[in-house]
């Protein structure tokens, strides 16, 4: 890795500057904060080791040796911020390890989810934080780490990070790229200061087109930009099989139980949902609710909600069945897509309200017939292309909610139908990830012969 810094143009050191400022004026503060949940039980002292910059010594520790002290082997360092970023992250770290199994993986996150995925997906036994956005942080951890090639996923644009590793000589993949509606607007304001950061990226995969006319305008090189899909949609319905008949066993369901799991649910969902499965139970008995609330810190809020409309309630912390519960709650991480696969029916969250959505692409995988709600604006290119292919229903309020999940319990062809409907396109979504493995190799393979 050279570790010789390249010169700036002034612009972009002024930008860089007043963010630097600002960062620096929230240190304290931050600090602060983060030493108050440690001390409340709320935090770990890995988060705030890895927070200031000292979390990749146990991630090195862990490499291979010929991976820690070999120069010419490659080191490669991926990040993403939470379990979405990780999910598409997870096909590329598996087939780096094939192709590259000598070379060392460092892999971060910015949420304790994310690093609890890593861990549940086998992509590594020892994650760390990415390091607050500090020049005396940042520049610890490349140092530290001297990756050879650094890859990103989504909308992770953190300024001095970028313009530290364009100073450092390190080549940025930024992949699944992605600018979001909700997001946009924020990202034009702050152009100043990201376009510099995207210029210097080594290649920029783009979900769609819409995002890479996005990405274009905020100052990426048109020869680096490419519509690339996402490699959160590789996603292999293997065991589904074997999951539905261990959790359905768990569960303690009967054969003839009609489970609905609605995932990633945001505030108000939950009250719609429950509204919803009240109506539906009087017309079918054999109905059960699966709640899986987004966010962990919200378990108990659904919970409570869930017994103050006097409905019987199990949870999985507890070892819970739905043997004599209406409803499960998921209170879990990382599960999810497991429980996906011993439903007949799923609901995704964050469509009702202004969340723009999660992956839709998650219950296709498990085979299993999807509904929605109107809200998908984070997923709209994967949404219009199952909707074009006849793979999904979309409720636009409470009352089409009601009366689609009504014709599909009731229409088990129906629910094949859109099974099958929906597997072909996600099949058509397949790929992403050999294009992401062509940009690495060239990279490396530049690298190799420098």
């Amino acid at each position: 890795m050279n570790l010789a810094p390249k010169e700036f143009k002034l612009s972009e050191r002024l930008a860089l500057l007043c963010y630097v400022i600002v960062v620096s004026l929230a240190l304290a503060p931050f600090m602060a904060f983060k030493l108050v949940s440690l001390v409340r039980g709320r935090g770990s002292l890995k988060e705030l080791l890895g927070r200031f910059g000292s979390g990749p010594w146990l991630a090195i520790a862990a490499l291979p040796p010929t991976s820690r002290f070999e120069p010419g082997l490659k080191r490669i360092w991926l990040h993403g911020a939470s379990m979405g970023e990780v999910a598409g992250l997870a096909p590329i770290v598996r087939q780096l390890r094939v192709e590259y199994p000598a070379s060392g993986l460092v892999l971060t996150t910015t949420s304790r989810a994310g690093q609890q995925e890593l861990v549940r997906r086998e992509l590594t036994r020892t994650p760390t934080y990415l390091p607050v956005d500090h020049p005396w942080f940042v520049a610890k951890v490349i140092r530290r780490v001297r990756p050879d090639l650094v890859i990103i996923a989504e909308t992770e644009l953190w300024p001095v990070l970028l313009m530290l590793l364009k100073m450092y000589g390190v080549p940025v993949l930024l992949v699944n790229a992605r600018i979001s509606d909700r997001t946009w607007p924020r990202y034009q304001k702050l152009r100043w200061l990201i376009a510099p950061a995207l210029r210097n990226m080594r290649s920029v995969c783009a979900q769609t087109k819409q995002d890479a006319e996005r990405l274009l305008s905020l100052g990426a090189r048109a020869e680096a930009v490419q519509v690339n899909g996402s490699t959160k949609y590789e996603q292999s319905n293997g065991g589904s099989v074997v999951l539905r008949s261990r959790l359905r066993e768990e569960l303690k369901l009967t054969a003839d139980a009609v489970v609905l799991v609605a995932g990633s649910t945001r505030p108000g969902e939950e009250q719609l949902l429950l509204e919803c499965f009240s109506k539906l139970r009087s017309k079918f008995p054999q109905l059960k609710l699966v709640l899986a609330p987004r966010h962990a810190e919200r378990f108990n809020e659904v919970e409570a909600l869930v017994r103050s409309q006097a409905i019987s309630c199990s949870k999985r912390s507890l070892g819970g069945d739905l043997s004599t519960s209406e409803v499960f709650l998921l209170d879990s991480i990382g599960e999810l897509r497991s429980f996906y696969a011993a439903a007949e029916l799923a609901f995704v969250g964050g469509t009702f309200g202004a969340y723009g959505g999660h992956n839709p692409f998650e219950p296709v995988a498990c085979d299993v017939p999807l509904i929605i709600g109107p809200g998908y604006a984070n997923f709209r290119d994967a949404v219009q292309q199952l909707i074009a292919g006849h793979g999904i229903r979309v409720a636009q309020n409470a009352q089409e909610l009601e009366r689609e999940l009504a014709v599909l319990i009731g229409d088990a062809a129906a629910r094949l139908q859109l099974v099958e409907s929906a597997r072909a396109v996600l099949q058509a979504n397949q790929g992403a990830t050999a294009r992401v493995l062509t940009e690495v190799r060239k990279v490396i393979a530049a690298g190799s012969s420098a």
